[in-house]
């Protein structure tokens, strides 16, 4: 039996072997694909199955690699085998393959397309498959039918959709669901489905409301979405779909689940506007009283939106001013009866629905503003006048106590009336303004009708601006910027209104009309240029009258939006650059240091969107950079004084860096020498002292060199044929004052990383060249060296500088690298200068710098970062394992951030028991790091994670009393995720979690007891 056994692995293996000898012989050209498929002739039609799979898998692979010609040659003997062995199941997915390969590359024709379909619908049952066989036959389908789609309609007809109906007839599995969900609106739209078009319609529709939870980590990338929206275009692929899609939606909206009605109606907007008046027309008024229904008595948000998008797609298909007034007009009829006769509530209801309306479509616009707004707009100003009556009333209220509760009560009424008819007539302004800017029928006619209703919506805005409700003015806000856009008034006329406006947005308290004032904004910068710019000014005076940090931003968020990329905001740019400069007083020191960074971000968003419709780009662009160059010279040059507290941080000077490295790309190459040779003139020109501002600056122990942001945004961005050479003045100059600077880290960063990114761009051509280089590596790494060797101190400039010379180095791979790469290992192992060596490790792998990155013309190696992971963790982790260095947990988490998660799973075993040790120390930067990489492995690895479970529930318990609050924050979303591990496991800590986590929902921050509320909950 032995013997039988080994002489039959033995022929086996030839018979493999010979198998790939023709397949080299064949890919070398020696043999031609007709030839291989004599050769392997005896192979497949072996008896022997896996013979018969390997040799198809062959003619597979050479149909899928050899070159396009000599496939086309042997096209007709592959195709043919192919289709001939689909009902031999060892060939039958190889078969599949190898067709499929062909019809990818164009080596089949049409008549062979049909061919191919044919015998696929003969020989497979395809439900019967397994997956691999079903994906495949969908693939082929769809190839086939992308190419040769009209054709087969011809050919094949109904014969088509009947054997598709039966391929995708049960189908389960989301990877086919996809690509079925792709192929039915092509079928629908091509082949003749009148026969089957019930059946066709039955078997996608029978999935709805679909629903999919994808795995962790799915490695198809088969979204939810995806299927959703594939479904939707299923039931809406054909009008003969019309009739039982809209007897199965209309059944299906009346689900008393939430979830399953909000799906419901969003596929009715769907499907109604893609079949048409004439196929809906006969359900209109059984959609309408779902819709109605779903809008007065569903609370969900969720099915309201979807309603309200059911009722506007609507009115979308209502071509006629008859047919859009028959169905209008019961609206219509209702909401004018509310107007005086029901609650606030009822008000807005209905307003909602004719605000939907108003905004669907421009005959619904013009129908509402001609027969509702004029009677609305009167009975806001009647419930004005109530008002007013009913408080002369209150002034009389001590005569007589027992009316108080009914008087207040009767003003509170008309208040909440008036909110409601204001909010309705400020939503169909908006409304109106979306109509107008359509590509629908009379579109332009809707700002016609809004004219002719002026006067009344004039004095509803007056009325509301001069009322004391926030809720008014904002209302008016609104109302007013929606109109202006569409140019209603003339410029005076806008002007007064928003005159009015900007001062009630001076009030402190009034959020409400900021927050219109900066919607409403957007719209009047791309259409009302001079009224956008009154409004930016006028919110720019406001900024240096405002007292809270709230109400700064608002401010703020209202200049951003009036600036468009069509403006020169050069004055805007220059206020809030002076603003960043010139801080305000200590007393407010607190306060600004939380405004700062949204005065950079704002800037960067109006810096990177900026002229890009201007006529001469690159001129616009030259006087922005021109100026801020300008600004920050002055700011640096002008007398320190003891109350000046600079708070541009390193974040700040990224976020304005990148905001001007986006403009310095529309500047020639003339122009970026120009402000090159202007920064090297005012910050490198020495004075009667003979020193320059820029080694002033570095020089002295104050935050200063952080406004030196602009040096690395402009000149380190510049492409390498325009780089600094390393004997330019501005180099010599930034490499001297880095050693200098001894303030922060963040005041050093922008002349350091500026003199990194100019080594990066260095080619050294000459042996001068080669020879200044080294000379100038031994200036950064001299001062490193010699705290290493004794007790002087290092500056923290000469680390900075190290930092962002070695990632310069390491990111293109310099053969000096490795050295600096041995010293920052030194610098770890010295207690005086193992935090600069920590925060090497962070600069090398971070991807937030300004210049050091792809986008700023570096050398730049992909995977720089996980090679340097790759090459060092050992290192550290045996580091730590001889010296116990608290420093190299440290490095160690700045590592593990600075990689993909893939790449630390691979050292998973190493790394996880570090980080449990990392968690019980006290520096609080280190263990936010460290909390987040837990957070992401116990998400990804979970198993893994799940064996130190007790460790993590209890530091995790202990880090919620954490003096920092990321720190505390960071922990209670760990806590959550740790309850998402095996059950078994976690129900046991149940009851310890809950109970500590009392304190953390008394915190006294609000996003740490918004973290343990939902830490609780989940537990």
């Amino acid at each position: 039996m032995s013997t039988s056994h080994s002489m039959d692995t033995t022929t086996e293996n030839c018979s493999l072997s010979s198998i790939e000898a023709i397949i080299e012989r064949a890919e070398a050209n020696v043999i031609s694909i007709s030839d291989a498929v004599r050769q392997l002739g005896p192979f497949l039609t072996s008896t022997e199955g896996a013979y018969r799979t390997k040799a198809t898998q062959a003619l597979a692979a050479l149909a899928d690699h050899q070159s396009l010609e000599q496939v086309k040659n042997a096209g007709s003997v592959l195709l043919q085998f192919f289709c001939d062995r689909l009902d031999d199941h060892p060939s039958t997915t190889p078969c599949l393959r190898g067709l499929l390969a062909m019809a990818r590359r164009g080596a089949v024709t049409k008549d062979e397309a049909s061919l191919i379909v044919n015998h696929i619908f003969q020989k497979l049952f395809v439900q019967a498959q397994v997956l691999t066989i079903r994906q495949l036959v969908f693939q082929l389908e769809k190839n086939l039918l992308e190419s040769f789609g009209a054709y087969l309609s011809r050919t094949l007809g109904e014969k088509f959709v009947a054997g598709f109906i039966q391929q995708i007839d049960g189908e389960k599995d989301p990877r086919c669901l996809v690509i079925i969900f792709y192929l039915v609106p092509f079928i629908a739209s091509t082949f003749p489905i009148s026969k089957y078009a019930n059946d066709l319609f039955d078997v996608t529709s029978c999935y709805f409301p679909i629903t999919f939870t994808p795995p962790p980590n799915d490695p198809y990338g088969v979204s939810p979405q995806q299927l959703i929206e594939g479904l939707r275009k299923c039931m809406s692929a054909s009008p003969e779909f019309a009739h039982p899609c809209m007897e199965l939606l209309l059944d299906k909206s009346a689900s008393t689940i939430d979830d399953t009605k909000a799906e419901s109606l969003i596929t009715i907007a769907h499907c109604i506007e893609a079949f048409g008046y004439s196929h809906v027309q006969p359900f209109l008024n059984q959609l309408y009283l779902r819709i109605r229904r779903e809008i007065f008595e569903n609370l969900a948000p969720q099915v309201q939106q979807a309603a309200l998008s059911a009722l506007a797609a609507c009115a979308r298909i209502l071509d006629t001013h008859a047919a859009c007034s028959e169905f209008i007009n019961p609206i219509l009829a209702e909401a004018r009866h509310h107007l005086s006769d029901l609650d606030s509530n009822s008000i807005s209801i209905h307003g909602k629905m004719l605000i939907a309306l108003a905004a669907a479509a421009p005959i619904s616009c013009i129908i509402i503003f001609e027969e509702f707004v004029p009677q609305a707009t009167e009975r806001f100003y009647e419930m004005k006048k109530s008002l007013l009556k009913v408080n002369v009333t209150n002034s009389v209220i001590a005569l007589n106590l027992l009316a108080v509760p009914m008087l207040f009560h009767a003003a509170a009424s008309e208040t909440d009336k008036q909110s409601a008819v204001g909010g309705v007539l400020a939503g169909l302004c908006q409304g109106a303004q979306k109509s107008s800017i359509s590509k629908l029928d009379c579109a332009a006619d809707v700002v016609e009708v809004v004219r002719t209703a002026e006067d009344v919506i004039t004095k509803f805005i007056t009325c509301a601006l001069s009322s004391s409700s926030d809720h008014l003015q904002a209302m008016a806000a609104r109302a007013f910027t929606a109109l202006g856009s569409m140019k209603v008034w003339t410029d005076e006329e806008l002007m007064g209104h928003l005159d009015a406006t900007c001062q009630l947005c001076q009030r402190t308290s009034n959020s409400l009309t900021r927050e219109a004032m900066s919607e409403g904004s957007r719209l009047l910068s791309n259409t009302r240029h001079a009224a956008a710019d009154y409004v930016a000014r006028s919110s720019l005076a406001a900024l240096s009258s405002a007292v809270e940090p709230r109400e700064f931003i608002e401010h703020l968020q209202i200049v951003d939006a009036a600036v468009s990329s069509e403006a020169k905001p050069i004055f805007v740019i220059k206020f809030l650059l002076k603003l960043l400069y010139f801080p305000p007083t200590e007393s407010e020191l607190l306060e600004w240091q939380r405004t700062s960074k949204a005065i950079a971000t704002t800037l960067k968003r109006i810096l990177s969107r900026s002229n890009t419709q201007a006529n001469n780009v690159a001129q616009s662009a030259f006087e922005m950079i021109d100026m801020i160059i300008q600004e920050t010279f002055y700011a640096l040059s002008s007398p320190m004084e003891k109350h000046r507290v600079v708070f541009i941080d390193t974040t700040c000077g990224s976020v304005l860096g990148l905001g001007v490295s986006a403009v310095c790309q529309r500047l020639e190459s003339n122009a970026c020498d120009v402000l090159v040779n202007k920064c090297a003139d005012l910050f490198c020109t020495p004075d009667n002292d003979g020193r320059t501002l820029l080694s002033k600056v570095c020089s002295q122990n104050t935050e200063l060199p952080t406004l030196l942001w602009i040096l690395p945004a402009v000149v380190g961005t510049l492409h390498r044929e325009q780089s600094l050479s390393l004997a330019h003045r501005l180099t010599r100059e930034c490499l001297v004052s880095s050693v200098l600077l001894n303030s922060s880290w963040a005041a050093a960063v922008p002349v350091c990383s500026l003199y990194a990114a100019i080594l990066n761009k260095f080619n050294p051509q000459t042996s001068e060249d080669m020879a200044l280089k080294e000379k100038d590596l031994d200036i950064v790494v001299g001062p490193i060296r010699s705290g290493l060797s004794s007790d002087t101190s290092c500056s923290t400039g000469a680390q900075c500088l190290f930092s962002y010379v070695a990632k310069a180095l390491v990111m293109k791979r310099d053969p000096a690298s490795e050295a600096v790469v041995e010293l920052l290992f030194d610098m770890l192992q010295n207690p005086t200068l193992s935090e600069g060596a920590c925060l090497a490790i962070r600069v090398i792998l971070q991807e937030d710098d300004v210049v050091l990155h792809r986008g700023a013309h570096t050398h730049f190696l992909l995977m720089y970062r996980q090679r340097f992971f790759q090459e060092n963790i050992s290192r550290i982790v045996e580091l730590f394992e001889s010296t116990t260095n608290v420093a190299c947990l440290k490095a160690l988490s700045y590592l593990l951030k600075g990689v993909p998660l893939q790449v630390v799973k691979t050292e998973l075993p190493v790394v996880l028991p570090l980080l449990l040790q990392s968690m019980h120390l006290e520096d609080s930067q280190l263990l936010e790091g460290t909390l987040d990489t837990v957070l992401a492995l116990v998400i990804e690895v979970p198993s893994q994670v799940a064996e130190h479970m007790d460790a993590l529930i209890s530091r995790c318990l202990d880090l919620t009393q954490h003096p920092k609050l990321v720190v505390r924050k960071a922990a209670l979303e760990l806590l959550s995720a740790l309850v998402h591990l095996p059950t078994h496991m976690a129900v046991r800590y149940k009851t310890k979690v809950i109970r500590a986590l009392q304190a953390a929902l008394d915190d006294r921050k609000r996003v740490v007891r918004a973290a343990a509320v939902q830490a609780s909950t989940v537990w």
